[in-house]
């Protein structure tokens, strides 16, 4: 009877354990991230009778299954599906601690805590890489009002994430002077589009660079073909020349001392078609593949007046990768043999540049002052003016000098007059006759050579002069810029690994072949990146603005450790900006991003742990857990979960299993209690009887 009412004693003490480990766990259901308790039992000693003494508490443990992922809309908020806990630390003795709840909140000070302020754990940007207009500015202030950029590169596991802003281009930007045309001269207006079209394109080569990063480098095909010496025996006139290419034919007529012209021609007749890009100089005609990267092409045949011709070709293929940096395409368009024979009014130079055309109406220049030669002189380069055989006009002798030369040239008749008797005055008489003679001499040598620099200036100021007028054109096409200083059309795009098309060059519909390019090369890797970003920023520079880019460049690729720095979130203490106010968003991979205006600045990773033996963690309460000898130490768990940005982790606590383990307890109570009554009942019946 002692036994009985012991073990029903026993079963009393046990089932309110299991009672009370049910209600903790109902009343946690709301908490985020809880993890269940289980209550484990087992039975006391048994007597030599085989009757056992009652029950025990085995062990409480936790149950770290998954919980249920809501989304909350919250961008601060996070959970962990999978494996792990997230790091925390203790303000006050600096000690760490682990939790699955992510209901996370920014600290006055900046800080990414918990809502019992122990600061998130994780990893923070290792390196951080500035790029300014002025090196005394790197941090982003009002003034920067231009978002160029806003992005992350993954690179082997490295982050790069990218933040451009500018000062307002379209305020700062002023057209140039007067003096600048001529010489890639720009409005206030095609500086800004400039800006505009070079943002796009740096966003668009980040952008393929994400795409595109683990795709092989392309091949291009190159061929050069040697002309020098085998186009001979020409007609004087009605020369044939072709080219087939691909099967397709490619024809120039010629006359034979338009030899060279012709080759330029067929140069540019190649060009022309799709995916092909060709040069020709110094004999050699290249064919080389632009758009059409990898595409095989071959020359079948070249013809000189319907009879094949033999031609060594050097083919060869080369990868963009062998060549990263990219560059941009430079075309110079040589006018001049087509200004020989120019009407003295309405002429007409006109080029088509990727599809849009420009022109200029011009007039002969019939007469120019010395002081308009000796800008036209300071104006060109040394290569421009020696393709116009000008020299420097203070070698030029003035109307001045020449009249005086002319007044000092002594009277023909004077001369005639004087005696010639005596041996004396013979030898003055011809003397007099010589210096005048050399004097007439080096009048007639000077006034020569007026008259002919000054034609060779008529002409170079004519074509410089309306050359000007397409430049100043051309270069104020956004994308584009342009000059005439070397005498002849030079073009660029200000787009590296850009190529454009080049077509329809008249001077008075008279086509001009005489085309020299440099093709774009298109580059390869986060060196197009790097181009494109440069271009963007000398684009912004020549606005008068300022350009500014902050890169906060994180390392998560070493699986092995896990970080445990504070992560701040305040962009002021941070210094990326004066503004402390931003929101705070943790994307799905656990990166930690501010996020002001339209840019996103990563801050942090948060780190995830697991344990060998989860059972072993102590929990101390506030959803938090410590390790313990019987955990085992952290480790890297990253690999091993998702985490979840704007969402949280719901308690795992299932209330139908809560409420049918309650009705259990307490049926089981409410039995043991009853066996408690009837040993009572028994032992008093003995007691009496014993009376």
């Amino acid at each position: 009877m002692i036994g009985a009412l012991w073990n029903g004693v026993s079963g009393i003490y046990q089932q309110d354990k299991g009672i009370s480990t049910e209600a903790n766990n109902i009343s946690n259901s709301s908490t985020i991230g809880h993890k269940k308790d289980e209550i484990h039992f087992s039975d006391l000693m048994y007597s030599q009778a085989g009757i056992g003494k009652g029950s025990q508490t085995q062990t409480v443990s936790k149950v770290f299954t998954q919980g249920q992922i809501v989304g909350t809309g919250s961008g601060i908020d996070v959970a962990i599906e999978g494996k792990g806990f997230f790091i925390v630390r203790n303000r006050e003795d600096d000690s760490i601690a682990y939790t699955r709840a992510g209901n996370l909140v920014q600290a006055k000070d900046g800080f990414l805590v918990t809502q019992d302020d122990f600061k998130i754990q994780g990893l923070v940007p290792q390196n951080r890489v500035i790029n300014s207009s002025d090196p005394t500015k790197q941090i982003f202030t009002d003034n920067y009002s231009k978002n160029m950029l806003s992005t992350s590169i993954v690179i082997d596991g490295v982050i790069h994430n990218i933040n451009t802003k500018t000062t307002d281009y379209r305020y700062s930007s002023k057209t140039d002077s007067d003096d600048k045309k001529g010489d890639n001269y720009k409005t206030s207006v095609s500086k800004g589009n400039d800006v505009d079209k070079l943002q796009n394109n740096y966003q668009n080569i980040v952008q393929d660079y994400v795409n595109n990063k683990d795709k092989p480098s392309q091949k291009r095909k190159i061929s050069e073909i040697d002309l020098s010496t085998n186009l001979n025996n020409l007609n004087p006139t009605g020369n044939e020349i072709s080219i087939n290419l691909d099967g397709k034919n490619y024809t120039v007529i010629f006359d034979e001392d338009n030899k060279e012209d012709a080759l330029k021609e067929l140069s540019y007749k190649i060009s022309q078609a799709s995916g092909f890009s060709s040069t020709y100089k110094e004999g050699i005609l290249t064919i080389e593949q632009s758009e059409a990267l990898g595409k095989e092409f071959k020359v079948e045949e070249i013809k000189l007046n319907n009879s094949s011709v033999d031609f060594t070709s050097n083919d060869y293929e080369v990868l963009n990768s062998d060549n990263p940096v990219p560059s941009s395409q430079n075309s110079k368009i040589d006018f001049s043999k087509k200004f020989d024979n120019i009407n003295s009014e309405g002429n007409k130079l006109t080029i088509t540049i990727d599809g849009k055309t420009f022109s200029v109406e011009f007039d002969a220049k019939t007469e120019i002052s010395e002081d308009e030669m000796s800008k036209l002189y300071e104006f060109l380069s040394e290569e421009g003016r020696s393709k116009y055989g000008l020299v420097d006009p203070n070698t030029i002798p003035t109307k001045q000098e020449l009249d005086d030369m002319f007044a000092n040239i002594p009277d023909q008749a004077v001369i005639d007059a004087m005696p010639s008797t005596t041996q004396a005055e013979i030898l003055a008489k011809n003397q007099a006759q010589a210096d005048k003679d050399s004097k007439e001499l080096a009048y007639n040598e000077a006034r020569n050579r007026k008259k002919e620099q000054t034609l060779n200036y008529l002409k170079a100021d004519t074509i410089v002069s309306a050359l000007k007028d397409l430049s100043d054109k051309v270069s104020n096409s956004a994308g584009f810029t342009a000059s005439v200083k070397d005498g002849v059309l030079d073009v660029s795009s200000l787009i590296p690994g850009k190529e454009f098309s080049v077509s329809e060059v008249s001077v008075n519909k008279e086509q001009v072949f005489n085309i020299d390019t440099i093709s774009a090369n298109k580059g390869w890797g986060i060196d197009t990146v790097y181009a494109a970003r440069d271009a963007l920023k000398s684009a912004v520079e020549v606005a008068e603005a300022e350009f500014l880019e902050i890169t906060n460049i994180l390392d998560y690729s070493d699986l092995g450790t896990y970080g445990e720095s504070d992560i701040n979130i305040r962009l002021d203490v941070l210094g990326i900006a004066d503004k402390s106010l931003a929101d705070v968003t943790i994307s799905d991979d656990g990166f930690v991003y501010v996020t002001s205006g339209t840019n996103k600045f990563l801050v942090g990773r948060l780190s995830t742990v697991g344990f060998r033996n989860e059972q072993g963690l102590e929990a101390i309460g506030g959803n938090l857990y410590k390790k313990t000898e019987y955990s085992g130490e952290a480790f890297n768990a990253d690999s091993m979960n998702t985490i979840r940005g704007g969402s949280l982790e719901r308690a795992n606590i299932d209330y139908g299993t809560a409420l049918t383990q309650l009705m259990v307890y307490q049926k089981a109570f409410e039995a043991s209690s009853k066996s408690i009554t009837t040993s009572d009942e028994f032992l008093q019946t003995a007691i009496e009887m014993k009376r």
